[in-house]
């Protein structure tokens, strides 16, 4: 199986939430930050493969590991109206329970939130997606530090 991350793109956020007290600093506000990557999956061996899963782990500059679930595609509509700007930075999704036959790729994007700023993720050690296959494990690929190409090959 060959990993490419083709693509990725960063949305950060930061939610103000109001408070109905009036004393100075009640407001709570929570920083978050989008990652849309956009992976390819070739499969190159004579057996079918069926993602399961992906998940992202990053470490952060003081060694703090922060594992997340990429968003499911019924959430999407949700979060995109949530926060619109992300919508013109999405492309279709990569689902889960994909079938990928033998000799072919799929491509899609896959959507992962880290309750992280704009400048932990740009200090960060290293951030892993790890694509979960039935009958298979995990397959990790660094997500770069740029948007340059990544590809990673599992010979199996």
């Amino acid at each position: 199986m060959d990993l490419t991350i083709t693509h990725t793109a960063i949305y950060p956020t930061h939610t103000v939430f109001k408070s109905d007290t009036h004393v100075v600093g009640s407001d709570k506000a929570e920083d978050n930050l989008y990652v849309l990557a956009n992976l390819r999956v070739d499969d190159p061996l004579h057996l079918p493969l069926f993602l399961k899963d992906f998940t992202a782990t990053l470490t952060t500059a003081d060694d703090q590991q922060i594992t997340t679930s990429a968003a499911e595609v019924k959430d999407l509509p949700n979060i995109y109206t949530s926060f619109p700007g992300l919508k013109p930075l999405a492309s279709p999704p990569l689902r889960r329970e994909t079938l990928i036959s033998p000799g072919t790729s799929v491509e899609g994007m896959v959507l992962l939130q880290f309750p992280i700023t704009l400048d932990v993720w740009n200090h960060r050690k290293s951030a892993i997606l790890n694509v979960d296959l039935y009958h298979g494990g995990a397959f990790p690929i660094a997500i770069p530090f740029n948007t340059k190409t990544v590809s990673t090959n599992f010979d199996q």
